[in-house]
């Protein structure tokens, strides 16, 4: 994380009343989805009054000056940067921890209301986001992905442990 992204993000995070979580996703979003859009930010060849109509359009008001001030000092390739410090640190203040849920299936609500729960125990914290992912090469089950920790519960691994301990020569039980 570079200091610019970090300060950037603090100082964004401060402004509690002024910048909302959404406007932030919703720049990510543009940055990564559209390249026309840093590119004419960084282009000598547009003015800085078309700059700013392209800003004034696009972003969302609360951070029009922060990506003027990117812009201005030559940063703009820090914007993703800010937008992931930004919700790293609002996520840590609102006690939110966010999990990848890859699965075969959709769960229902009352088995994500389970997740949410086990992960609120378990990382005590208040609130859970989960990051859906249908992933069919699991076969079954699913995977959890929550800060570096991965429980595997899909068929996938299990066939994997039941060969690693069928070649070692032991019996499919201890695994």
């Amino acid at each position: 994380m570079s200091q610019t992204a970090e300060c950037y993000a603090k100082i964004m995070l401060e402004k509690k009343d002024c910048v909302r979580r959404e406007d932030v996703a919703a720049l990510k979003e543009l940055c990564q989805t559209s390249g026309a859009f840093i590119e004419a930010l960084e282009n000598p060849f547009v003015g800085k009054d078309e700059k700013n109509r392209i800003i004034e359009r696009l972003v969302p008001d609360s951070l029009q000056v922060y990506v003027k001030q990117l812009r201005d000092d030559g940063s703009l390739e820090q914007i993703d940067a800010v937008c992931q410090e930004y919700e790293r640190l609002y996520c840590k203040e609102h006690g939110i921890i966010t999990g990848v849920l890859e699965y075969v299936f959709m769960p229902d609500e009352n088995q994500l209301d389970g997740i949410r729960s086990f992960l609120k125990k378990e990382f005590h914290t208040k609130q859970v986001e989960l990051i859906l992912k249908e992933n069919k090469k699991l076969i079954g089950g699913f995977t959890l992905t929550v800060e570096g920790q991965e429980y595997d519960m899909s068929i996938r691994e299990r066939i994997r442990l039941m060969n690693r301990a069928l070649n070692r020569g032991g019996k499919v039980g201890s695994c």
